[in-house]
């Protein structure tokens, strides 16, 4: 489930993708976000905690080569 999260002194506003809403203590948050499998989209008022890694989408391009298949004389006959 993704959420949404701010920041107000202590407190961590949580709000996720399904309108559910939770208030929980700024220290309790990681807690609260790994025993519900919450995945947060964003943080307003403050940095994200430790618990949270920032996920990046990365593209790379990659390159490749595919040659025909020779037939085999087993497979012939």
């Amino acid at each position: 489930m993704r959420a949404r999260i701010v920041k107000r002194g202590n407190l961590a506003y949580i709000e996720t993708e399904l309108g559910q809403k939770a208030v929980v203590p700024w220290d309790t948050l990681c807690n609260f976000l790994v025993r519900f499998n919450i995945n947060v989209r964003e943080v307003e008022g403050g940095e994200l905690p430790k618990c949270i890694i920032p996920q990046t989408t990365i593209s790379e391009e990659v390159s490749l080569e595919v040659e025909p298949l020779e037939e085999s004389d087993e497979d012939q006959g």
